[in-house]
């Protein structure tokens, strides 16, 4: 004699209208991390999510543990879904116990109840590290930050609690001979390899800082986004730099005594795709970061102190992370790069 199956229709609703969300989410958030770029205009500003692309894995986390992942986070039904790995649209870093410094552009219109932070490992999959999530108390978006020419485009997040993990802060650049033309430059991130292949292991790419006579020289449409506010930092003929999802991470180099954030990633100029260009780490077509030493007025004539206002909020910072300078091994793609016919 069979049984009869009582079904709760409320209940069997609700559970497909879960799985409806989850997969609209993933299927948007895979979208926008895989989505091609054109040219950045006046009108268009950067991509929210550059990526690294080109450079090499990273395989202990004490290389670059102040490193962080911003990720989405959506409430349904009174519930909380987002992952870093699913969800993960931009980078940061730890400046200090309670803070983080990131782009303006990735947190402006955000709530802070949207937004997760991601430490404690370089698989975003938590496979490796003591990987948490914190979430955030508040946002701070500098003053002057421009969203139509992307300038003054940096952040800090407040996080709701003290970070509990043996992590020192990056320190920060004020030294300005630290981003002359040639020096060797870090970036740092989640993100695509080639084309729209992704990794959930954190990468790290070695570039050039580039004057900007340079880039001008090369593209015209860069005098719409740079600025003596702003780095430029890529190879002449490509290969590897930023790409779609990692903005809001940093531009390092080595003091000869510890690393230092001298950028942090703003936005880029793409090829085409649609012309059949490569859309990132393309010839010509470096890298935007903004200049985190920069004292002077920007383009609406606004004093601008980007390192004074980080220090009247966060307040003086001690213990900072040292590191060590990178092997030859890892200098061997920079001076292969570097040393190509431009």
């Amino acid at each position: 004699m069979s049984k009869k199956i009582c079904i709760n229709k409320k209940n069997v609703l609700i559970l497909l209208l879960i799985a409806l969300f989850i997969s609209i989410m993933t299927f948007s958030s895979s979208y926008l991390l895989g989505k091609k770029t054109t040219y950045q205009s006046k009108a268009a500003p950067p991509q929210n999510n550059p990526k690294i692309y080109g450079g090499t894995e990273v395989t202990d986390l004490t290389k670059w543990p102040f490193i962080v992942r911003l990720f989405e986070i959506h409430d349904f039904l009174g519930k909380k879904f987002g992952s870093p790995s699913s969800s993960g649209y931009c980078d940061g870093t730890i400046v200090a116990k309670q803070w983080v410094l990131t782009a303006a552009h990735c947190v402006i219109k955000r709530k802070t109840s949207n937004i997760g932070i991601y430490i404690g490992s370089i698989d975003l999959h938590g496979a490796n590290g003591n990987a948490q999530t914190i979430y955030i108390n508040d946002i701070l978006i500098h003053p002057y930050y421009n969203a139509d020419k992307n300038e003054n485009d940096i952040a800090l997040i407040k996080l709701s609690k003290e970070i509990d993990l043996p992590i020192e802060p990056v320190s920060l650049n004020s030294d300005i001979t630290k981003e002359r033309d040639g020096q060797v430059g870090v970036i740092i991130g989640w993100g695509l390899i080639e084309d729209e292949a992704r990794t959930s292991i954190l990468r790290q790419g070695i570039i050039p800082i580039l004057d900007k006579s340079r880039t001008l020289k090369w593209d015209q449409r860069y005098l719409n986004s740079i600025f003596s506010s702003t780095i430029v930092a890529g190879y002449p003929n490509g290969g590897a730099g930023i790409c779609n999802g990692d903005s809001g991470g940093p531009l390092l180099v080595w003091s000869g005594m510890r690393w230092l954030q001298v950028g942090v990633v703003s936005g880029t100029t793409y090829g085409s795709y649609y012309k059949g260009e490569p859309t990132c780490g393309a010839k010509h077509k470096p890298g935007i970061f903004t200049r985190i030493s920069y004292i002077g007025t920007d383009t609406q004539n606004n004093a601008v102190n980007y390192m004074r206002w980080i220090t009247e909020n966060i307040g003086e910072r001690t213990d900072y992370f040292i590191g060590t300078q990178l092997t030859p091994t890892e200098k061997t793609e920079y001076y292969n790069r570097i040393c190509d016919p431009q």
